[in-house]
């Protein structure tokens, strides 16, 4: 009897702490920190550029649609998710390189909901988104911040190089304006060296106070990723191509200054900081590009076009992971 009542106290009474077990947990407010606070700040401001973009150009796209029609626009889509799945990988590559592999779903949801980043003023946002969701994922911030830079740097060197071996095809008036823009190619490349890139981080990491990196990078890390920029480039200049062959143009001819230009103004793009995605700057390069195969008018449809497809990629593949969650272990 005694034990019996014993153990019937013992299982009414609260435990340590005045509550009964689990009462606590349900019953914890949730705590909107600053954290919480930006994450949300962040994402409202990304659906708020996006929607902006796509009202003020619905006009224009949606004449451009009934001309080039729907059928290559349908087919752009899956290449240009293709691209930037081979961006991701390219991401994913030089961050395993650094010392903090993550599996494809980790990296997947870290790459793009931090891509969205982009439709915002300034450069830096999905550098930051990618420092914040790596965290959560046990990656160092300096090696967030050392990868967020160097594959910037590889897209660019990469992406730049793609376009100055096609764009000699026919798109020598892109190449006349932005001349001065071979000169970064050279300089690039030899940035990506693993003992430069090395030096030159822990010397930026030394001034932000920062710890040094823990691996450095390698040859053999570095190769691999350029090999996914590489594929990066040549799936989103097809996407373009496909754009254009809307309006019925020599096919031949036409796929290296649609491949060649869409690198070529996408890099210029992103060379151009204050603009969200290289608004403006990507657009006037890609319709230089396209001016020995297509009118004006057309050449411009194709950069409209493209950038709401690239857009909708974005933001299909940012609401996809951001809906889902990943293993922290």
């Amino acid at each position: 009897m005694t034990d019996a009542a014993t153990t019937d106290e013992e299982m009414a009474a609260p435990p340590s702490g005045g509550r009964r077990r689990g009462q606590g947990h349900r019953q914890r407010p949730v705590r909107w920190g600053p954290v919480r606070w930006a994450k949300v700040g962040f994402g409202v401001a990304v659906v708020a550029f996006g929607a902006l973009f796509v009202a003020r150009h619905a006009a224009e796209v949606g004449r451009a649609l009934g001309e080039m029609g729907w059928l290559p626009v349908l087919g752009s889509i899956p290449l240009g998710a293709a691209g930037m799945l081979a961006a991701m990988m390219a991401w994913r590559a030089i961050l395993a390189d650094l010392g903090s592999p993550l599996r494809v779903g980790q990296a997947s949801r870290v790459f793009f909901i931090s891509q969205l980043g982009k439709y915002l003023p300034g450069s830096v946002w999905p550098m930051l988104a990618q420092v914040e969701l790596g965290r959560a994922l046990r990656v160092p911030r300096r090696s967030s911040f050392a990868v967020g830079l160097l594959a910037i740097v590889l897209s660019l060197a990469v992406g730049l190089s793609v376009a100055f071996t096609l764009l000699p095809v026919g798109a020598t008036g892109a190449l006349r304006r932005y001349w001065w823009t071979a000169f970064a190619v050279p300089v690039l490349l030899a940035a990506l060296h693993p003992r430069v890139v090395t030096s030159g981080l822990n010397l930026l990491l030394r001034t932000v106070r920062q710890q040094p990196l823990e691996a450095a990078p390698t040859v053999r890390g570095m190769v691999r990723a350029a090999g996914w920029q590489v594929l990066n480039w040549l799936l989103l200049g097809l996407h373009c191509y496909l754009l254009v062959l809307g309006y019925h143009v020599d096919a031949a001819r036409t796929l290296p200054l649609a491949v060649g230009g869409f690198a070529f103004a996408y890099c210029l793009g992103v060379l151009f900081i204050p603009a969200p995605a290289g608004a403006g700057v990507r657009d006037t390069v890609l319709v230089l590009a396209l001016a020995a195969a297509l009118a004006r008018p057309q050449a411009l449809a194709v950069a409209l076009v493209s950038r709401v497809v690239m857009a909708g990629v974005d933001f299909a593949f940012g609401a996809f992971w951001a809906s889902r969650r990943t293993r922290t272990e």
